[in-house]
């Protein structure tokens, strides 16, 4: 068989095993429970329950996992279990979700290339405690994180607060020192420990 007749057939046998760690008596059926069941074999799919155990699945993959379990009822002549354009369906909620927080990345208005170039000039001039050096300094912090106002744009100084995706995952808008990782000339790692008794002047 081709290698995708062999993926299907995978991901199917899956799928099959997903229901019966559920404990369900049939892979297969109908009625409005099918649609509570993908929602849950979705989000453990993203999660990293999956054949390859690969988290944070990519939706189209994850979709891919969806229509090959579909070919399944389509075979015993059964409806399909959801419908991705309603909206009342809680897997095509879990799936629109899944989209969204994957391509929230293309929604940010980029820095173009001649902005970047007259932030950098603009700091080569100034002095380097200056706050154009700070955010020259910061633009290029950017785009090796790629941070985003919704992930570390924190309203309160006393406690910490999280932005929460769809899919539920939080994320510490905060910098915290496990997010920066400084090194000395020998490309060693430094931490509190390596430069504790030395002297900086």
């Amino acid at each position: 068989p081709s290698k995708d007749i062999e993926t299907t057939r995978s991901r199917q046998a899956f799928y099959i095993r997903f229901t019966q760690s559920k404990l369900l008596p049939d892979p297969c059926g109908e009625g409005r429970i099918w649609d509570r069941v993908f929602g849950h074999y979705i989000k453990e799919l993203h999660l990293g329950i999956n054949i390859q155990n690969k988290d944070d699945m990519r939706y189209d993959t994850i979709l891919g996992y969806v229509k090959d379990a579909f070919e399944l009822f389509r075979l015993r002549n059964l409806p399909e279990p959801f419908y991705f354009d309603d909206k009342s369906s809680l897997a095509a909620t879990v799936l629109r979700n899944i989209r969204d927080e994957e391509n929230i990345a293309d929604q940010r208005p980029p820095i173009t290339p001649e902005m970047f170039a007259e932030m950098l000039k603009t700091s080569e001039v100034s002095d380097f405690l200056s706050a154009q050096c700070s955010i020259a300094d910061l633009a290029i912090l950017g785009r090796y994180l790629g941070p985003r106002l919704a992930e570390y744009g924190q309203k309160s100084q006393k406690r910490p607060e999280y932005h929460i995706y769809p899919s539920g995952k939080a994320v510490l808008k905060a910098w915290s020192q496990d997010d920066i990782i400084f090194y000395d000339k020998n490309n060693q790692r430094i931490t509190p420990d390596s430069i504790r008794g030395i002297n900086i002047p």
